[in-house]
């Protein structure tokens, strides 16, 4: 049996969106290896602000998963280049939110464009761990590799089976031939040095980067490590503002205790930094 991504990912949650609103717009950038669905709590909270909000899937990821391979962090770059484009082309004031790998991209492109605000869930930009730094090397030798096998998961597990949806789609975990066909699923090692490059890049430019920021970063979290954020923070050169909260990886949705804080702290962010929401988190 083999994996049929298309149907994994055929929702509408996980296809580019963009919700129309008024003067301020917001581009949502998901992280590896989600979709836009990741971003629609935060979509939904701006939105009924007001705000435009515009998320767009990343090439080699939803139903194009099976081309992973073949994108790059070009691709990648093309893609919110574009999105923020048709954002700036009709919309007063524009923020970026990244989320993981998305916040990589976020910063880079923060960087390079006349944006507002921007706020970062989880950034990423390095892991602590030496086959990372080997890379560029390892994916010359060891062309594909099978990351499941890498971690051995306990199937029965809810964060394990949560982590593996966001990869692979909904599978059905009860199935034996289900779980041996996880055990065996490849990927190349070059997309792993792809996801390397957006990190080295937004950790490059994150001292171009000069408006207000919000960086939300979850104590729990084994991914993105609260050290390694508070030492990405110390680069950038705009007033940040620094929030860590109760959770893993993932911070965005209702999932996540503080997700009412959460939200809270991006619209007394954007109200003092005068970016179109006021003191009760409405749009002016």
């Amino acid at each position: 049996m083999e994996f049929d991504f298309s149907q994994a990912f055929a929702g509408e949650e996980h296809k580019s969106f963009v919700w129309q609103g008024r003067r301020h717009a917001a581009l949502l950038i998901h992280g590896f290896p989600g979709t836009p669905a990741e971003m629609h709590p935060l979509a939904m909270a701006l939105h009924e602000r007001g705000w435009t909000v515009s998320a767009p899937l990343l090439p080699g990821f939803g139903t194009d998963i099976e081309n992973l391979p073949v994108r790059t962090i070009k691709d990648w770059k093309r893609t919110v280049e574009s999105a923020l484009r048709e954002l700036t082309a009709s919309h007063e004031h524009i923020i970026i939110a990244g989320n993981s790998m998305g916040g990589a991209l976020s910063i880079d492109l923060a960087a390079r464009h006349q944006i507002h605000g921007l706020v970062l869930f989880a950034p990423f930009w390095h892991l602590d761990h030496i086959l990372w730094r080997l890379l560029p090397v390892l994916r010359h030798i060891v062309p594909t590799f099978k990351p499941f096998r890498l971690f051995k998961p306990d199937f029965s597990d809810p964060e394990v089976q949560a982590g593996i949806t966001r990869f692979l789609g909904d599978v059905d975990f009860s199935d034996p031939e289900v779980r041996k066909n996880i055990l065996e699923f490849s990927v190349k090692v070059s997309i792993f040095d792809n996801i390397r490059q957006a990190g080295e890049l937004g950790y490059a430019q994150a001292t171009n980067i000069s408006v207000p920021t919000l960086v939300i970063q979850g104590l729990q979290d084994e991914l993105v490590q609260p050290v390694l954020t508070r030492q990405l923070i110390t680069r950038l050169k705009g007033p940040v503002e620094y929030m860590e909260v109760e959770g893993d990886h993932v911070l965005i949705g209702e999932h996540n205790a503080v997700w009412p804080n959460i939200v809270r702290n991006i619209m007394q962010f954007l109200h003092a930094h005068q970016l179109g929401i006021n003191a009760t988190g409405i749009r002016n």
